[in-house]
């Protein structure tokens, strides 16, 4: 029995707390050909080289626009970390979104 509360305890802990966690703040269509996003992204190891991937999407929910953004290990501070990143876009986007971290 004690095993499996610690292991409720554990899983629950781990699970409220991901290595890698991102909170989308704004996008701003600059233009027909750009779109700015600027978001939140929180690591627990900071030795580590991490990578958020964020998108940008036209009307019909169509994928206009990729950026991969790198943050290189030791580039980070501890806590939040605030990121604006330029998405260059096909066509007018509609809205911009993060697809992943890790």
């Amino acid at each position: 029995m004690l095993l499996v509360a610690a292991w409720f305890i554990w899983s629950g802990l781990n699970a409220a707390n991901p290595p890698v966690r991102s909170d989308l703040i704004s996008f701003k269509v600059i233009d027909r050909k750009t779109t700015s996003i600027t978001y939140t992204v929180f690591v627990r190891d900071l030795s580590i080289d991490h990578s958020c991937s964020v998108v940008a999407r036209d009307l019909d929910k169509n994928l206009v626009g990729q950026v991969v953004d790198q943050m290189p290990a030791g580039s980070m501070k501890p806590g939040k970390n605030q990121r604006t990143v330029l998405i260059f876009t096909r066509v007018l986007a509609v809205n911009a979104g993060i697809a992943s971290c890790q």
